[in-house]
């Protein structure tokens, strides 16, 4: 069976490398924006974190490219990890978000059905 590193030590295509950077800099932006409201930080403080974790598991891929030490290797896959971790959180924390909003809404719209506010002329 062929191991996955090639002769030259390269693990990972260098656009995957790339790809990761670019969507690392997205969640970090996308965080920052989601900083904004309160409500958003419970989202967007994770999203930041994992942003930068998947940033540098790519520069941690880069340095293992150049030199083939197995430490590097270590970090990026370390990193990496922690990325996934964080997804997981920000995952969960969106779906308890989502279904909190869904029933204000319905309360809501339930309060201004038994109140009698949708029949009333302005």
């Amino acid at each position: 069976m062929a191991s996955p590193q090639t002769t030259s030590g390269a693990l990972l295509p260098p656009k995957m490398t790339s790809d990761m950077k670019f969507v690392g800099m997205f969640q970090i932006v996308y965080g920052a924006f989601a900083c904004l409201s309160i409500i958003g930080a419970l989202v967007g403080i994770p999203m930041i974190m994992s942003g930068l974790r998947l940033r540098d598991s790519a520069d941690a891929y880069t340095n293992y490219q150049s030199t083939p030490d197995p430490n590097w290797l270590s970090r990026a896959l370390q990193f990496q990890g922690g990325y996934f971790n964080l997804q997981k959180i920000v995952a969960i924390i969106s779906i308890i978000m989502f279904v909190v909003g869904i029933l204000f809404y319905a309360a809501v719209i339930g309060l201004m059905i038994s109140s009698g506010v949708r029949h009333r002329q302005f």
